[in-house]
């Protein structure tokens, strides 16, 4: 299973996202969260089984 399982804040420039399996982090810039539609696009293609709450609430900010 495959699904984003930790979100980490640095310095308010950076958000770190793991993918469970991968091992390699993606880099967000700020700027770069979409819309919960977008998340919820992007977990589709990638057949996310699961989706932190916490990117939710991230990306509506």
């Amino acid at each position: 299973m495959t699904h984003i399982n930790n979100i980490i804040d640095i310095d308010n420039k950076k958000l770190g996202v793991w993918i469970q399996g991968e091992g390699t982090p993606i880099i967000i810039q700020p700027g770069m969260v979409g819309s919960i539609m977008e998340w919820e696009d992007l977990a589709t293609e990638l057949n996310f089984q699961e989706v932190n709450n916490e990117l939710f609430s991230i990306a509506k900010n």
